[in-house]
């Protein structure tokens, strides 16, 4: 008995000495992370609206990046099992706010803003998006195909990767490759 008496006051005490100690920068708010190895995985909520033609799209590659890409980009998501991609119903309203107070005339400028508004903050989280991947592509002299792409971490507002693709040729294999750089 006199053992155990002893050995619950330690505990208190070491108890009580770490819970004391102030935070540290390890404890900070941490970026956006998978772990498959938590017994709560659980999939990551994306939404993937469709991929925006920035200046009249010629290219037979270009037209079907701009009809299939983000649906493309969402089978892969899927495929990979980290991601659930929200149906396109589902944020129709958001994405139009958010493209509309982005978009300008200048190529794929409008992919070029880092991060999110307070007001498109909410209206993702309100969603349950936790990353939104948003496309652009152009023909541009001497580069071709244009693609611009990014993802943007909805918890921090951030992005967590940008990308621009030129000369495409396939575009089933640059969604392939944007996709990779997200997993």
């Amino acid at each position: 008995m006199k053992r155990f008496i002893s050995t619950l006051a330690f505990t208190c005490s070491a108890f009580l000495a770490l819970a004391s100690t102030p935070l540290s920068a390890a404890d900070a708010p941490r970026p956006l992370q998978i772990s498959i190895d938590n017994p709560a995985f659980r999939k990551l909520v994306t939404a993937t609206p469709q991929i925006q033609a920035a200046t009249p799209i010629t290219d037979a590659q270009g037209k079907k990046l701009v009809e299939e890409g983000a649906a493309e980009l969402s089978r892969l998501l899927v495929f990979s099992g980290f991601f659930a991609p929200l149906a396109d119903g589902a944020f129709a309203g958001a994405w139009t706010q958010f493209q509309t107070a982005h978009k300008t005339k200048e190529s794929t400028s409008w992919v070029s803003g880092n991060g999110l508004t307070g007001e498109e903050y909410v209206t993702w989280r309100a969603l349950g998006v936790e990353a939104l991947t948003v496309g652009a592509i152009s023909e541009e002299p001497g580069k071709g195909v244009v693609l611009s792409m990014k993802t943007i971490d909805v918890a921090r507002g951030k992005e967590v990767v940008a990308k621009q693709f030129t000369q495409i040729t396939d575009y089933k294999a640059t969604i392939r490759q944007y996709a990779d750089y997200l997993l």
